[in-house]
């Protein structure tokens, strides 16, 4: 049995979480909607093992999407009848999602499965993702995994990596399986432009929603297509710290393989350790006294 998802909180009268009793676990998180929603199915599970009441901190709208769409969980599930709603900042501490271990890793997304299994997408998005096809392969690239910024090398667990990596990617997929079907997942002008490449091969996020014309490409309804699209594939390749990537397995009606794109090119070793020498090296520029004192 599901625990209680407690109260609505309304726009107009924040609850007092500082007296919730100790039978009722809070959730809330300031992130991307992906880690917010993961961290929701954490919490979910957690309350249900302690049989705990899930009280869930959720905003309106999410500054990340276009023009602060709404984000109303109503939005994706039967379940959300009324949008839950922001509480000041500081009347909830952010909450943390718990860090899991590699050997247990696969059971933690078990659990987050089964926590998705007990919504109920609309009929409209179920319909949607009906039709979806079945992908060989997906690749989760966001922005800033290919853009490259300062201290963003982040080695095996880490954000950038370089466009031309991705290109190796699809090759080496391509040359073992010629006849392959990739999903690009990607907001990048620079990662779209592989679709050139492998015109007959690649099918890219923007395709996606371009063909579904009532979903406005920049809302959460969007976002959560691009998830239910990586749910259909074979082997999905993201960083291991997408959580869009994550939700796409938790989703997902099979156990979906995951690599990161260094696993998948067998360089991880050599990524680790440029990452641990250009750390370094970054540590040393930005502790410089020299640099402190000009």
């Amino acid at each position: 049995m599901r625990p209680s998802l407690g109260r609505l909180f309304s726009s107009s009268a924040p609850p007092n979480l500082q007296h919730e009793s100790s039978s009722t676990l809070i959730a809330g998180r300031a992130d991307g909607f992906g880690m917010m929603f993961c961290n929701f199915l954490y919490h979910a599970s957690v309350a249900r093992k302690l049989k705990k009441d899930l009280v869930l901190v959720w905003p309106d709208r999410m500054p990340h999407l276009g023009r602060a769409h709404e984000c109303g969980l109503d939005l994706l599930f039967k379940d959300f009848t009324i949008a839950f709603r922001t509480i000041p900042p500081g009347v909830v501490k952010p909450t943390q999602l718990q860090k899991v271990e590699s050997d247990s890793f696969l059971r933690h997304i078990q659990d987050l499965r089964t926590e998705f299994g007990q919504l109920t997408e609309n009929d409209r998005i179920q319909e949607i993702v009906r039709q979806m096809p079945v992908y060989d392969y997906s690749i989760h690239a966001r922005l800033g995994d290919v853009e490259q910024k300062p201290l963003q090398h982040g080695g095996r667990h880490g954000r950038y990596f370089p466009l031309a990596g991705y290109k190796s990617v699809i090759s080496k997929i391509l040359d073992n399986e010629p006849l392959a079907r990739i999903f690009l997942a990607s907001n990048s002008p620079q990662a779209i432009c592989l679709k050139q490449e492998f015109p007959d091969n690649v099918t890219t996020e923007s395709e996606l929603l371009s063909a579904h014309q009532s979903v406005d490409s920049e809302s959460l309804v969007a976002i959560w297509l691009v998830i239910r699209q990586l749910s259909k594939s074979r082997h999905i390749i993201s960083p291991m710290h997408s959580s869009i990537s994550l939700l796409g397995r938790v989703t997902s009606a099979v156990p979906v393989r995951h690599s990161t794109p260094a696993e998948f090119l067998s360089i991880e070793a050599i990524i680790t350790e440029l990452h641990q020498v250009y750390s370094s090296q970054a540590m040393q520029f930005f502790l410089s006294q020299r640099l402190a004192s000009s």
